[in-house]
């Protein structure tokens, strides 16, 4: 029997295991690996055996905590109360610069269109985020499932608005409405690629990593808007500003994590967590 043990630490805030060992057994010319990797995945230790034949198999039994759930909600805490605190204050900055270079009716052309971003919005995320993050152990299925309902739903609204522009602008009685809603509603297609990612972060507690993204997309989307708006730019500046914004935290949120979606589309999944998501559907539009 031969016996070789190596011990290797990564960095677990990338959710990859912190020590890995490694032993090696050779019996009667018939070898095999056994990893074994103590990682932060539910504070639990994963054994991992790999034998001649490739064939794997997978225990999860309790190991060594690297974090206990009492420090990871107060760090969450922390992490969520700078988030809201951080974000009101620079929403208020921003919005003093911009209301002392933009027009009421600048600001009301942008607003004649929050409905319909806000209803073509709960449409394509359709209370799935809440669902995935309400199940207890989602699988990779499941994000994909979500993630490709969500790109489905955010190109059928967007074309759906996209033809309706000339009636949006007629119904206000502005012709700029054509080219600026069709610019704005673009950040539906964008918004769909975060929305399987958000719920990753938020079933995985990754708080601060969330509360960084939405702070430096709000600061480099306010200082364009700001920019714009001194140019002469008028309510382009805040159409630029929402797009970079949506666009900046949907990219962020998606390259954040480790899990990226795949061709295999099966949309199974959408249908066992329906039941629930559709209820979340209902209240979003109420709401707005």
């Amino acid at each position: 029997m031969v016996l070789f043990w190596f011990f290797m630490f990564v960095d677990v805030n990338s959710h990859q295991a912190a020590i890995i060992g490694l032993m090696m057994k050779n019996e009667k010319a018939s070898s095999s690996i056994h990893l074994f990797a103590i990682c932060p995945y539910q504070n639990k230790a994963l054994f991992l055996q790999t034998n001649a034949f490739y064939s794997r198999r997978y225990y999860i039994y309790k190991g060594v905590e690297k974090e206990t759930l009492k420090e990871k909600t107060a760090k969450g805490l922390f992490w969520g109360a700078l988030n809201n605190g951080t974000m009101q204050l620079l929403n208020i900055i921003i919005g003093v610069f911009l209301a002392r270079l933009l027009s009421p009716s600048d600001y009301g052309l942008v607003g004649m269109l929050a409905v319909f971003t806000a209803v073509a919005g709960a449409l394509q995320e359709s209370g799935f985020t809440s669902a995935l993050a309400n199940m207890e152990h989602p699988t990779g299925k499941d994000y994909n499932a979500v993630f490709w309902f969500s790109t489905l739903m955010s190109w059928v609204s967007y074309l759906v608005l996209f033809f309706c522009a000339p009636l949006i602008a007629a119904f206000f009685h502005h012709e700029e409405l054509i080219g600026l809603s069709r610019f704005i509603f673009v950040s539906l297609l964008f918004s769909a690629i975060g929305t399987a990612p958000t719920a990753y972060l938020f079933k995985n507690m990754m708080v601060r990593e969330t509360t960084l993204l939405r702070v430096s997309s709000l600061v480099l989307s306010g200082v364009v808007g700001i920019v714009l708006a001194f140019r002469g730019y008028a309510y382009w500046s805040l159409a630029w500003q929402q797009v970079i914004y949506i666009t900046l935290t949907s990219f962020g949120r998606f390259f954040l994590i480790p899990w990226r979606p795949s061709f295999h589309i099966d949309f199974t999944p959408i249908r066992h967590m329906f039941s629930f998501s559709y209820k979340i559907l209902i209240r979003q539009w109420s709401i707005r």
